[in-house]
C-alpha cells in the first residue's frame, strides 16, 4: 500500500536573517527542496513579486490576504451587529458588494504602519485592541431614557431614531471609507507583512506578533500532522499553534539569542526563545557549535535534539518523517 507524504505547515520568514550563523534556504527554496518527499503548506509574512509554482505545496501570504475576509472571520458567531431592517428603516437598505482592497491601498499605508508601531519597552507585548478605557461611552451601564426617547420609542412606525444610537450605527457599505484615510489595526498590520522589515528593534516585534495572529486561524483551517517553524521570528506563532492543535513543534535554531548582538535578543527574543524550547518536541541545530550551545545554556537531554546542517535535505526530511503517525 503507498503511503501518503506527510503533511508538514512549513513557517517560514522573510530571506534568511543577517546573521553570524551559516547562511541558510529561503523558504520557498526550502519548500522546492523537501516537496519531493513531503506535502507542504508554507505560511510567508508575503508572496514574492514573482509568481511560484512547487508541487504538493500550498503558498500562502499572509499579508497578501484580504483585509474584508479577515474581518469578517475575526467577528464571532453572534456577536452584536448594526440592526436590521425594519429598525432601520421601513425597507432593507440595497446588498452593496464590497470589492478585495487594491495592494497599493495596503501598501500605502506600510509607512504608517511603522509609524503606528507602539513602544513595548523591550517585552513582547500583544494587548487585545479593545480595552476598558478605549471602550464607546455607549458602553456604560444604561440610563432610564429621556422622555424625548420615550416618546420615540412608542411611536408605531418601524422606522426608530435614538438620539443616542450614533455612537452603534455602522457605516453604510455603499460608503465605505478609504483605507488609507485612517488604517486600522488589521490594515496596519497586513502593510507590515508585505513590506520586508527592518528586523530590529519594534519594527520586529509587531511584525512578528502580526505574523503569529494571522497564522494561528489559517493554520487551524487545514489539515497537518507537523509544525516546522524554519527560523526564530516565527516561533511565537508556532508555539500559539502547537497549544492550539496539540500538533508536534520542529524549531531549527541556526543562532541563539544570546549569541546575536541586538537589544531585542536581550529582552523579548530571548524570552521567547526559552519560551519555545521547552515546548518544542524536536529541535534541530544548523551546526555542532549551535548544538553545544543549546546544551550548554538549557541543559537539553541529547533525545531533545539532533544537528541538521541547513541545506541538509534528506536529514531534514527524515528529522519530520519521524512524526509520521502510525498507520
Amino acid at each position: 500500500m503507498k503511503l501518503l507524504p506527510l503533511k508538514v505547515l512549513l513557517l517560514g520568514w522573510d530571506e534568511p536573517l543577517k546573521t553570524a550563523a551559516p547562511a541558510h534556504p529561503s523558504p520557498l527554496v526550502l519548500a522546492q527542496q523537501l516537496a519531493p518527499a513531503l506535502a507542504l503548506s508554507v505560511l510567508l509574512p508575503h508572496l514574492p513579486a514573482a509568481a511560484i509554482t512547487i508541487p504538493h505545496t500550498r503558498i500562502t501570504g499572509l499579508g497578501n490576504l484580504d483585509p474584508h475576509q479577515l474581518a469578517a472571520a475575526e467577528r464571532p458567531a453572534g456577536a452584536w451587529q448594526a440592526p436590521a431592517a425594519p429598525y432601520a428603516g421601513a425597507a432593507a437598505p440595497p446588498t452593496a458588494v464590497v470589492a478585495p482592497a487594491p495592494a497599493a491601498a495596503v501598501a500605502s499605508v506600510a509607512g504608517a504602519a511603522k509609524a503606528a508601531v507602539p513602544a513595548t519597552g523591550g517585552r513582547l507585548d500583544n494587548k487585545p485592541l479593545t480595552t476598558p478605557e478605549h471602550l464607546p461611552a455607549a458602553s456604560a451601564e444604561g440610563t432610564e431614557p429621556g422622555t424625548a426617547e420615550a416618546s420615540a420609542l412608542s411611536q408605531p412606525e418601524d422606522s426608530l431614531t435614538l438620539s443616542g444610537a450614533a455612537a452603534f450605527e455602522a457605516a453604510p457599505a455603499t460608503a465605505e471609507a478609504p483605507l488609507t484615510a485612517a488604517p486600522s489595526p488589521l490594515i496596519r498590520a497586513l502593510a507590515a507583512l508585505r513590506t520586508d522589515g527592518t528586523d530590529v528593534g519594534d519594527d520586529l516585534n509587531f511584525r512578528i506578533i502580526q505574523y503569529a495572529r494571522l497564522a494561528a486561524p489559517q493554520a487551524l483551517a487545514q489539515e497537518f500532522a507537523v509544525i516546522y517553524a524554519a527560523d526564530w521570528p516565527v516561533w511565537l506563532a508556532a508555539l500559539e499553534i502547537r497549544q492550539l492543535t496539540g500538533r508536534p513543534l520542529v524549531l531549527h535554531v541556526h543562532s541563539l539569542a544570546a549569541d546575536r548582538n541586538t537589544f531585542a535578543d536581550r529582552g523579548w527574543a530571548l524570552e521567547l526563545e526559552r519560551l519555545t524550547l521547552r515546548r518544542a518536541d524536536l529541535i534541530l541545530a544548523a551546526s555542532p557549535a549551535v548544538a553545544e550551545r543549546l546544551k550548554t545554556l538549557y541543559d537539553f537531554p541529547a533525545a531533545r535534539y539532533r544537528v541538521v546542517a541547513p541545506h541538509d535535505t534528506p536529514a531534514l526530511q527524515a528529522a519530520l518523517n519521524s512524526f509520521m503517525p502510525a498507520q
